[in-house]
């Protein structure tokens, strides 16, 4: 993936039905099949009526000359990397219903691209893939038979910056590992066994990121995100969205420990919601939440927090975020979250997850 924390992302929404399969681009780019029934840039349609299977091969292309670029699917995507611009989907008349997105981002001043990730056992190369974000998180030997004390790994990429000089935050959530970093072939750091933001300033240009990791624990946690957002505590966001906070908006608020995704990946589905929403994340260890919303439900804002720096968000172009230094987290009890809810917009959550881990989130039961 290319992701930038602050881009604007806009959504080109497949939505594959027992019978149909209907594109919707809201742009930024656009979505075409193999099979030439599929070429739109805004709104079209084709049907499946055969009770054969039949596999659809997507590629997503973005509007370049406007400065859009492609970021991931999202959905039922046969190939395991979502980050790359190819989709294939296997619709029938007996498939069910069936959605996927295809999210372009503009850049807003500098541009993370995708990871190369090299895997090792004991120090041994044992598999390779290409990555959205360096990030791991599996238990005992769930990843490749490879035990969680004896894991490492190294993630290349690179950044580009389109301004003079761009002051940039490298989040690094570490648990009980070894972590070094290296910018353009020179080492910035090397630690062990603790959380860290590293603020970088860039040049203008492409610039080379090596971060290497060797765990040391019985079970295997690592995140890092690029960010150069402002935060907030509670009593500043209060000032800034809660005066006049719409009583229309319906509030949500999730909350967990952290992501039970190998890429510490918590998808929140908005489809089947109807209204405006208003959504509180919360996490421990950091989490990679992606907003999906094919039904382009308006989404008034977003407000996240993570214990241990920082979680990501992917969600649609317009939307504003806001990350608020201190919205609790939680697996078991909501009242903490909801108080410092209460006090940024004058109420709680109208409604509310937690659970230790979090994966995919469906949200379609709410509505105005």
């Amino acid at each position: 993936m290319r992701f930038i924390k602050s881009a604007a992302i806009t959504l080109a929404t497949a939505a594959l039905c027992a019978c149909n399969l209907k594109v919707v681009n809201s742009g930024g780019g656009s979505v075409a099949s193999e099979s030439g029934t599929i070429n739109c840039g805004a709104i079209c349609t084709v049907s499946h009526n055969g009770t054969t299977a039949v596999t659809e091969v997507l590629t997503a292309t973005p509007d370049a000359a406007e400065g859009y670029r492609f970021d991931r699917w999202t959905g039922p995507c046969l190939e395991a990397d979502l980050t790359q611009p190819i989709c294939s989907v296997s619709v029938s008349a007996y498939s069910g219903n069936k959605t996927v997105q295809a999210l372009f981002s503009k850049s807003a001043g500098y541009e993370v691209g995708s990871f190369h990730a090299e895997y090792f056992n004991k120090g041994v190369y044992v598999a390779s893939a290409e990555v959205q974000w360096p990030a791991i998180n599996y238990i005992y030997s769930d990843f490749h038979g490879i035990k969680s004390e004896d894991f490492g790994a190294v993630w290349t990429g690179t950044i580009e910056v389109f301004e003079d000089s761009k002051a940039i935050d490298l989040n690094f959530d570490v648990s009980w590992s070894d972590v070094a970093l290296t910018i353009d072939g020179f080492s910035v750091a090397a630690w062990s066994n603790d959380t860290k933001t590293i603020r970088r300033t860039f040049a203008k240009g492409v610039h080379d990121i090596r971060i290497e990791y060797n765990n040391n624990w019985h079970t295997t946690g690592f995140n890092v995100s690029f960010s150069d957002n402002p935060e907030y505590n509670s009593s500043e966001l209060a000032q800034l969205i809660g005066i006049g906070f719409p009583n229309d908006v319906k509030v949500v608020y999730l909350g967990g420990y952290e992501s039970g995704h190998l890429h510490n990946d918590v998808v929140v589905s908005l489809a089947g919601v109807t209204g405006r929403v208003f959504l509180f994340l919360a996490t421990y260890n950091a989490a990679n939440w992606i907003i999906e919303n094919p039904d382009n439900v308006e989404i008034v804002g977003v407000g996240y927090n993570s214990y241990d720096p920082e979680s990501s968000i992917v969600v649609a172009e317009g939307v504003k975020t806001y990350e608020i230094t201190n919205l609790p987290y939680s697996y078991d009890s909501v009242s903490n979250a909801n108080q410092v809810i209460a006090g940024i917009i004058g109420r709680s959550s109208n409604h509310s997850f937690a659970a230790y881990t979090l994966n995919r989130i469906e949200l379609g039961g709410i509505s105005n």
